[in-house]
């Protein structure tokens, strides 16, 4: 584990959690696998690098053991966490990750070198995470119509982050997630906050 992720609060609850879980004598056998994507697999993976910003892990896999829930909970009260700081919220109740992937494509997770007791956490490689970030984009753009507000504009910071680590310019980031982009239109936007450091809709759509 890199010393920086030692420093992110959502790590140090983590790791909390695992030694307290640990010493519960209903424990599940064997590790925990927790398959991270979303913002904290950014930070695992080296491309958020402000381990001040919080963010929540979000996980792909089935539900947690209920005594297991209670820590979690319990520990994310202790640090003003957000009741539901883990969680498997993109996945639909009963569903699995390979009903995911029929949306997202395959999804492939890495181990990482964080060294827990009761958890194995693996997190979605980059090129995954550029495309699932490019499909939140492109879902609340076209929310725009009836009326919503964009709410995404943290994942333009990160596309740009995870472009600049993957070494690709735009016309490569359409080849790589087209498939799953309905709006040509916002590569446009990516490409004006790459240049300018501002998302600007309406003089793109306009």
């Amino acid at each position: 584990m890199n010393s920086s992720i030692k420093d992110a609060i959502t790590m140090r609850a983590l790791i909390e959690v695992d030694n307290l879980y640990a010493l519960e004598e209903n424990r599940s056998d064997g590790k925990i696998k927790l398959n991270v994507i979303g913002g904290f697999a950014l930070m695992l993976n080296n491309i958020r690098k402000d381990m001040t910003e919080y963010t929540d892990i979000d996980y792909v896999g089935g539900e947690l053991p209920e005594n297991l829930q209670k820590i979690i909970k319990n520990v994310g009260i202790k640090h003003g966490l957000d009741v539901n700081w883990i969680n498997n919220d993109a996945l639909l109740e009963g569903s699995s990750l390979e009903d995911l992937e029929i949306t997202t494509g395959k999804l492939n997770f890495a181990p990482t070198k964080v060294e827990l007791n009761c958890f194995e956490v693996h997190s979605l490689c980059n090129q995954d995470l550029i495309r699932l970030k490019m499909m939140a984009i492109d879902t609340t753009y076209m929310t725009l119509e009836a009326g919503e507000t964009f709410t995404r504009m943290k994942d333009f910071s990160d596309v740009k982050l995870l472009m600049e680590q993957l070494n690709i310019d735009i016309p490569a980031l359409k080849k790589m997630t087209s498939d799953y982009v309905l709006e040509p239109v916002v590569y446009d936007i990516v490409d004006m906050y790459n240049k300018t450091g501002e998302v600007v809709i309406e003089s793109v759509v306009n």
